[in-house]
């Protein structure tokens, strides 16, 4: 039998470094909360419009 665990995780991330990481964690539903800088929210942004 599967357990399903359900979390609610939020973030503090920010960097170029962490971009994929976050952008990862956004698309699957793991980070429910994101506080970052200006420049990380904008790189998200062009990937997904990518």
């Amino acid at each position: 039998m599967k357990t399903l665990i359900s979390l609610n995780v939020s973030d503090l991330p920010g960097g170029e470094k962490k971009i994929d990481a976050i952008y990862g964690g956004l698309k699957d539903n793991y980070i429910k909360t994101l506080i970052t800088d200006e420049a990380t929210v904008i790189s998200l942004l062009n990937m997904e419009v990518k």
